[in-house]
């Protein structure tokens, strides 16, 4: 079995939230914690993608390697701290995600080799909650020596024909996963018109 380590994308701005979303507040916890206990939950080790000093308190971080560039650098950053595992991406703001779509994205990784593992939900994939085997660091390092920044285009040209994108919608329809609250499963909350009504902002 592959060995395998995750990490919690936290290196943005949160610009259009007005304030730091990973410390909100969320059923009981942080959009931080929460994300680090799904992750935590596969049992495998896990890191914060952030060099926020703030953040130090909920686990180890791994900060972009040449300052903030943006989400590719920070999973540049996770390839070469996972040192040859297979490394699992998470973002900080994604706290509908269930824990067992995460294990089956890290069953199907383990058993197909893809150098790239998605999830896809009514067509539209998730460049953002992935899988990448080591083979990624390589041809994402010289991408964004060129300046890649589209963050989907850039996972897949590296990925070539190693490539996995898979639809929820089938793992549901065969038995593999029951999913509840469908339209906000990859829901982001980036702003303050994102937030549930039922859970007041802090």
């Amino acid at each position: 079995m592959a060995a395998a380590s995750g990490y919690v994308l936290a290196g943005g701005r949160s610009t259009r939230m007005g304030r730091d979303k990973a410390l909100l507040a969320w059923q009981g916890s942080t959009l931080l914690e929460t994300a680090l206990s799904k992750i935590a939950a596969l049992g495998i080790e896990c890191a914060i993608l952030s060099g926020n000093p703030a953040y130090a308190r909920y686990g180890r971080l791994v900060p972009d390697c040449a300052g903030y560039s943006g989400p590719l650098a920070g999973i540049e950053a996770a390839l070469l701290d996972a040192d040859n595992r297979l490394t699992m991406i998470l973002p900080v703001d994604m706290p509908y995600l269930p824990t067992v779509l995460l294990q089956l994205m890290l069953e199907r990784a383990r058993e197909t080799g893809a150098a790239l593992t998605m999830p896809m939900q009514q067509g539209r994939a998730q460049p953002l909650v992935a899988v990448l085997s080591p083979a990624m660091l390589a041809p994402l390092t010289e991408s964004i020596r060129q300046g890649a920044k589209a963050v989907y285009r850039t996972l897949v040209e590296c990925a070539a024909d190693s490539l996995d994108i898979f639809s929820v919608e089938h793992l549901e329809a065969v038995g593999q996963l029951e999913l509840q609250q469908h339209s906000a499963l990859f829901a982001n909350l980036n702003a303050p018109e994102d937030w549930p009504i039922n859970v007041p902002i802090p």
